[in-house]
């Protein structure tokens, strides 16, 4: 995933919907990127958003989408699906988006995030 969308990158297209739901297996088992309709090219303005759970909030609490999406929320949602790859579940799985949103918010702005010490890839997400 994280080399597709690094080619993707170096032209200038940024995915700004991923989730594992895009993440297509071929007949050989090769990972493929799907659902690019939400895609900004060139730095071009995108109507697509990401899940609540993988948003990345800022600190003092300001939806950091809601100011354009950057290279670091890509980084940051990258990271919730690999961690989703390896766990089998959501980060903050517990909380339910609508009904918990504020306590979701409140998580990602405090850094509260799930343990990753006892992942394979748990290093790489923590970069995240």
């Amino acid at each position: 995933a994280s080399k597709g969308l690094a080619s993707a990158y170096e032209l200038g297209v940024m995915h700004l919907y991923i989730h594992c739901v895009n993440f297509l297996l071929d007949g050989e088992l090769n990972l493929k990127l799907g659902d690019w309709a939400g895609a900004s090219i060139d730095g071009s303005r995108s109507h697509s958003t990401y899940w609540l759970k993988h948003c990345l909030i800022s600190k003092d609490g300001t939806d950091v989408v809601s100011n354009g999406t950057s290279m670091r929320t890509e980084i940051f949602v990258l990271g919730t699906a690999m961690y989703f790859m390896e766990k089998g579940a959501e980060p903050r799985h517990e909380l339910e988006d609508p009904w918990d949103k504020e306590e979701i918010q409140r998580r990602i702005a405090a850094r509260e995030f799930p343990g990753t010490a006892e992942l394979v890839l748990g290093a790489v997400i923590r970069k995240c």
